[in-house]
């Protein structure tokens, strides 16, 4: 089904100085490391080895963080299980992440969203959307990047042969179309900035 979390998704918790949000990750299928487990891992596409769901999301944070500044911690992450899309999403996979924003600089951050959007290999499309990142002061959309910066790294990670993350129509993330900055409405009404 179009536009569905199924068959998996993990959903990150995080903080920053003026709020606290999450983000919904769709994932490849994932399965118990062992019968009746309570360790989950992540079946990846081809020939790839399975990979430990907790390790990989950690590895997805450690880049993800540098968008974010120091006051941003990445508290938790909850795994779901939703084999069919009719099915109720079922927690299957929770823990602790507690990892700090690592991005350098000054610019704004409060009510900032950054939407940053891919093709899938199945031509839908797949978004991170993070809240309270840094603007670097660029509000224009990037479509473009820059070797060996945030977004360039990030790319490697979510367009990579062997990633774990997903579009909502099941395809790869293989082509990065976007980077898009701005203020998010919801979020100035929230935190009482207009």
């Amino acid at each position: 089904m179009q536009n569905s979390l199924s068959p998996a998704f993990v959903r990150i918790d995080y903080s920053s100085a003026y709020g606290v949000h999450s983000m919904t990750l769709p994932s490849v299928p994932i399965e118990p490391t062992t019968i009746g487990g309570s360790i989950y891992q992540f079946v990846l596409r081809g020939a790839a080895l399975p990979a430990q769901v907790e390790g990989a999301v950690n590895d997805f944070v450690d880049v993800v963080k540098l968008f974010f500044p120091s006051t941003v911690n990445f508290k938790s992450y909850t795994l779901y299980s939703q084999p069919e899309p009719e099915d109720t999403p079922q927690p299957v996979e929770a823990n602790i992440l507690n990892i700090a924003g690592a991005g350098t600089g000054t610019s704004w951050s409060k009510a900032v969203q950054n939407t940053i959007t891919y093709r899938t290999d199945e031509f839908g499309i797949f978004k991170l959307v993070l809240l309270d990142c840094f603007s670097y002061n660029i509000f224009d959309k990037t479509d473009v990047l820059v070797p060996d910066d945030g977004l360039d790294l990030l790319t490697d990670y979510v367009t990579a042969d062997v990633t774990w993350l997903a579009g909502r129509d099941g395809g790869r993330p293989n082509v990065f179309l976007q980077s898009a900055v701005t203020l998010n409405e919801k979020l100035r009404r929230s935190y009482r900035m207009n």
